[in-house]
């Protein structure tokens, strides 16, 4: 993920956005609305069944949120990676809506 994200960061300072500037409420909440965006087309494409469409919305969805990261200074990569492993230690005991529950 460190490759993806340094991609998104290399972008960032080609075209002047934000890079390692921290929290910033204004910033991230025009993210958040990019981020929306993005998992709106992602549920369009998975109504029509649009598997190229499911596709770009998903990396569209992952270039801002690595780019969110690349504004608050994150490494993204390190992060994941501690999640992963608390992910792992859950029972596997499921909600029914099919996510784990975490005790």
């Amino acid at each position: 993920m460190r490759k993806e994200q340094d991609m998104v960061r290399e972008f960032h300072i080609k075209y002047g956005f934000l890079v390692n500037t921290g929290f910033d409420t204004h910033e991230l909440l025009k993210r958040h609305a990019f981020i929306s965006e993005e998992t709106g087309e992602l549920a369009r494409a998975i109504m029509t069944d649009n598997k190229l469409e499911i596709v770009d919305a998903l990396v569209d969805t992952m270039y801002f949120i690595l780019g969110t990261a690349v504004i608050l200074g994150v490494d993204l990569e390190d992060e994941f990676a501690k999640v992963h492993q608390q992910n792992m230690l859950k029972p596997n005991k499921k909600s029914t809506a099919g996510k784990l529950l975490k005790k």
